[in-house]
């Protein structure tokens, strides 16, 4: 029978997982395996990218304090508290106009941005658009992440080279009128990784300019925002000032795993449209509930 039941099993699956690539570190881990690091030399983790730096004081000395609330579950959106530190901090990290950003309309607070970045796009996405199958638009080399995000929920991951010969950016201006017409999102990480690029304020307007024209939703991923050693890098948001203060078409990621060296929190938030943020906290609370509804 257990032939039989692996059958049925495998039956179940969604097929698009077989479009999924291999996470890179795995990959990474087996071409290492074989080899030992010279046993003199303290060798370099290229494993997973976790930060090797503590995290600050301030981190360790909050958490401690409040200790004694880890038995109880947190809000879905996040607690009030925490919404107003991150519109708080977006509006003194950018220069945002008082009051452009609402931590009730505009903020959610997330388990790291990885559960956003998969999560939006199965929110945003529709059965078709422009009479074609959808289409997401990915940075090339990426965030693996994009791509599943992509293409379990439906799409067509369209990878953009971001070479030194675009300025290991994404070049928007050459796709075609066709494509444009029927991608639902566009992934931008900023500062990017691996290559540490950041886009200047007049890509940003540039690429959320296309959003609106074209009606897809610009995720900006800046979990590196933080990571600079000079001049700050400039923000979606500082882009959405400039086109009139709307957040439409928008979504900024924000974590604590790079910048305060604090992983494995798993903490985040994303702010922007709040009509995506709104169909987004939907989408999470339907799946609390179901979670709810289905325990013992």
């Amino acid at each position: 029978m257990l032939p039989a039941r692996e059958g049925i099993v495998a039956a179940m699956l969604n097929p698009r997982l077989e479009e999924l690539s291999d996470y890179a570190f795995q990959r990474l881990a087996t071409l290492l395996a074989p080899l030992e690091p010279p046993a003199d030399l303290e060798p370099i983790d290229l494993s997973i990218g976790s930060p090797l730096h503590p995290p600050p004081q301030l981190l360790l000395d909050t958490l401690a304090e409040h200790g004694h609330l880890w038995n109880r579950y947190p809000p879905i959106a996040g607690t009030p508290a925490l919404r107003e530190a991150a519109a708080d901090w977006l509006v003194r990290r950018y220069g945002l106009p008082a009051g452009t950003i609402d931590p009730t309309r505009h903020v959610l607070a997330v388990a790291g941005t990885k559960e956003a970045l998969f999560l939006i796009a199965q929110a945003i996405m529709p059965d078709a658009k422009a009479g074609a199958k959808p289409a997401i638009l990915l940075p090339n080399p990426l965030y693996n992440v994009y791509l599943g995000a992509a293409v379990m929920a439906g799409a067509e991951p369209v990878l953009l080279t971001a070479s030194a010969s675009t300025g290991h950016l994404p070049d928007l201006d050459g796709l075609s009128p066709a494509l444009l017409a029927r991608t639902v999102a566009f992934y931008l990480c900023s500062p990017s990784n691996p290559q540490g690029a950041a886009a200047g304020l007049d890509s940003l307007r540039r690429a959320l300019e296309l959003a609106r024209q074209h009606d897809f939703l610009l995720i900006a991923d800046e979990c590196y925002a933080e990571l600079y050693s000079s001049e700050a890098p400039a923000g979606a948001l500082q882009a959405a000032m400039r086109l009139g203060q709307s957040l439409d078409h928008l979504v900024v990621c924000h974590s604590l795993s790079k910048r305060s060296s604090a992983a494995g929190l798993r903490s985040g938030f994303v702010a922007g449209d709040p009509a995506v943020m709104a169909g987004f906290a939907r989408l999470r609370a339907g799946l609390n509930a179901l979670a709810e509804n289905s325990a013992p």
